[in-house]
């Protein structure tokens, strides 16, 4: 589940937009999901979703309007999983849309180490902090759908350590909210 709803205050147009390496942000971060080859990849869109489908109409994606967007995070999060929630899902990995350094390979590595070890709630770990992509089993969408506001998914992370671990993803603290770290981005990566 890809949230891409939001209007990027921030950087003041919409981040998932942005060019990276002749491809939109957007497009890089399903493309990868998409290639991972993990199951259905759900775009939740709120803000400039018109622009934002149009970018992905060749990706074989489900769409999630997500009308009241301007709450934030948490209420985007709350909408996506009440609709995945009435499908036959074991568990779903959410993902933001502006991480540029997401790959195929951690969503695989994620699903991976649920596999192995049994936990509820696998997370990524920046080495200086966490979160997404992060996989909830099914057992915490209640929690989930619970969720309001710019909050996103943490507090249940860390309400529920016992059934969660880390798998290393160093870069996943990268992310863009600002013209700055974009500009950065490019200089360091491109």
């Amino acid at each position: 589940m890809v949230l891409a709803a939001g209007s990027s205050q921030r950087l003041g147009q919409a981040k998932q937009l942005l060019d990276l390496n002749g491809k939109t942000l957007i497009s890089h971060i399903v493309e990868e999901a998409l290639e991972s080859k993990l199951g259905e990849v759900f775009v939740l869109t709120g803000f400039k979703q018109d622009l934002i489908r149009s970018e992905l109409q060749d990706k074989r994606v489900q769409y999630l309007f997500v009308d009241h967007w301007q709450e934030g995070m948490g209420a985007t999060i709350s909408k996506g999983i009440s609709i995945i929630e009435s499908l036959d899902y074991t568990g779903v990995i959410i993902t933001v849309c502006d991480q540029p350094s997401i790959s195929k390979e951690i969503f695989v590595k994620i699903s991976d180490y649920v596999g192995r070890s049994g936990k509820g709630i696998v997370f990524s770990d920046y080495g200086n902090g966490f979160g997404p992509p992060t996989y909830f089993d099914r057992k915490y969408f209640r929690a989930l759908t619970e969720l309001s506001g710019d909050i996103g998914a943490k507090p249940i992370i860390l309400d529920n350590l016992k059934d969660a671990a880390g798998i290393r993803f160093s870069k996943g603290g990268i992310d863009i909210d600002t013209m700055d770290d974009y500009k950065n981005y490019l200089k360091n990566n491109i």
